[in-house]
């Protein structure tokens, strides 16, 4: 009898620590991460739409969300594991709008790009729950924005279509806080679209995020340097909304371009 008991118990333990293993394994290592697009990008067309002046060498783009995405990656190394492993979480619901000038030497200016939180998937429901819920707390800041700050003109004359690198500094808001961001950005310009991807490293401490926690039943390290990804494709508009860009009427678009020449240094007339 108490052999028999011990067999039951013995096995009982067996399947409980497999059906463990299992579950921290989908929690760690997850699935296929799924893209997402919902309806929650801010509402830019209730905003004034004010129409592009030729004439001003500006030209309005406006970010296709079904043709982007953004994602975070991050390592985290699991006790009793020698090479330490990588989890992405992703999401398409991106948005947003920016002016580039129109000559061969174009930059990108008043760029704003929204990223929806609340739809990150990594393939795992429990690991999101806890990214989502108390790392990002997206109920209280469903969005991170990034202000291009500091319009950069490519060096050297842009052949339309061809590949291009560059550095675009601005302001990051992410957990309701933000800071200056340099995202390093490759990209191109074909006829009337702009498509590129854009990456930066932040840290959690710097927005004040507490370091994602999945599981209790295995030690988990995670790092606390994080890698954002935005890849976008815009497509050239007739007008820009004001919300996007902090248009007003007291700031035209015109006077965007007077800034360009400041900043570049040109004999343009403005």
């Amino acid at each position: 009898m108490f052999r028999r008991t011990l067999i039951i118990l013995s096995a009982t333990l067996l399947i409980a620590i497999l059906i463990s293993v299992i579950v921290v394994r989908q929690i760690i290592f997850g699935g296929t991460a799924t893209i997402h697009r919902t309806t929650h990008q801010p509402n830019l067309a209730a905003t004034p739409c004010v129409t592009t002046i030729p004439s001003s060498g500006l030209r309005a783009f406006k970010i296709d969300t079904p043709s982007s995405a953004a994602w975070y990656e991050a390592q985290f190394q699991v006790a009793g594991q020698s090479v330490p492993g990588m989890v992405k979480g992703i999401t398409g619901d991106v948005s947003g709008e920016f002016l580039l000038t129109s000559d061969n030497q174009p930059a990108i200016m008043s760029m704003k790009v929204f990223v929806d939180l609340r739809t990150l998937d990594s393939g795992s429901p429990e690991r999101d729950s806890h990214v989502r819920n108390d790392t990002l707390e997206v109920n209280k800041y469903p969005y991170a924005i990034f202000t291009v700050t500091d319009a950069r003109v490519l060096q050297g004359s842009y052949t339309e279509g061809q590949d291009t690198t560059l550095k675009l500094k601005g302001d990051l808001t992410l957990h309701g806080v933000t800071n200056p961001a340099s995202f390093d950005m490759q990209g191109k310009l074909v006829n009337n679209t702009v498509t590129g991807i854009a990456t930066t490293l932040i840290h959690l401490q710097d927005y004040k995020m507490r370091t994602p926690v999945t599981t209790a039943v295995v030690p988990i390290t995670v790092s606390k340097n994080i890698t954002l990804t935005v890849q976008f494709t815009a497509k050239r508009e007739n007008c820009i909304h004001g919300s996007s860009l902090e248009l007003t009427a007291q700031r035209p678009l015109d006077s965007y371009l007077c800034e360009w020449c400041s900043r570049c240094d040109t004999h343009r007339r403005c």
